[in-house]
């Protein structure tokens, strides 16, 4: 309906014998209103959906800072400096070229100790003259791995660390330096631009099978506690995750990667 305003307020119509009467006034204060309270519902949903995208942001961003430092941090991955693969028998430690372990670097002793590997164990020496510590406490010969245990001391020489690591039927030791230069190298971790639309619902499906297997970085193919599959869809296609079960208390761990890694 179109109203001139050159009309008067006050129109009477007659219908079926009744007379009704039209406050145009009344009539724009309610288009105002009702004008008023789309506007605040559209801007109230708008600061909704900017207060989710500033806690998504700021999620993310907790969660990356949390990242670095984890990746930083003394039992974090940047400051690994050797992985050691032991053989059976004595397996000498040091800068010398002549060791069975070498790490080439002119602070380290040329000959530290070395690694005793049998079936069930792997013992530490000490070799005289040098110093290297359990904790606070030095030790010249200590077991470091034991095949019974899921987890042995960490031994500690000036800002080096090491301790034993075992990948089925490997047994190595992984090393690390709290001083590693790549600590300082690293100050941020490239990524994405954060999107809501990567924001996915997904559900979960429980295994039928108890386990899954997998093949690790060095080509051994081992079965693990299978939780079932995590499926979500992006544009109309369903992609699936595998979930394993490694034992922390409600938490499962999904592995996957791709080609920009």
């Amino acid at each position: 309906m179109i109203i001139n305003k050159s009309l008067l307020k006050l129109y009477t119509i007659k219908r079926n014998h009744s007379i009704f009467t039209i406050d145009l006034s009344f009539m724009r204060k309610a288009t105002i209103i009702i004008g008023m309270i789309a506007f605040f519902l559209s801007t109230y949903q708008e600061l909704l959906a900017q207060g989710s995208k500033k806690k998504l942001l700021a999620e993310i961003e907790k969660w990356d800072q949390e990242r670095l430092a984890s990746l930083k941090s003394a039992t974090g991955w940047v400051n690994l400096a050797g992985l050691y693969w032991l053989k059976p028998g004595e397996n000498s430690f040091g800068s010398d070229p002549s060791n069975s372990l070498v790490f080439n670097t002119r602070p380290f002793p040329p000959v530290i100790g070395s690694f005793w590997l049998s079936e069930k164990e792997v013992v530490w020496k000490t070799i005289p003259g040098q110093t290297v510590f359990e904790k606070n406490s030095p030790v010249d010969q200590v077991s470091i791995f034991n095949i019974d245990s899921l987890k042995g001391p960490t031994l500690s020489f000036a800002t080096y660390r090491w301790n034993v690591i075992k990948r089925e039927n490997l047994v190595g030791v992984r090393f690390r330096d709290l001083a590693n230069p790549s600590l300082d190298k690293l100050r941020k971790i490239d990524r994405y631009k954060p999107s809501q639309d990567w924001v996915i619902q997904a559900r979960f499906v429980p295994a039928v099978l108890p386990t899954i297997l997998t093949t690790n970085i060095l080509g051994q193919t081992y079965a693990q506690p299978y939780a079932g599959k995590v499926l979500f869809e992006v544009n109309g296609k369903t992609y699936s995750l595998d979930a394993v079960d490694e034992g922390d208390e409600h938490e499962y761990h999904i592995v996957f990667g791709d080609e920009t890694n």
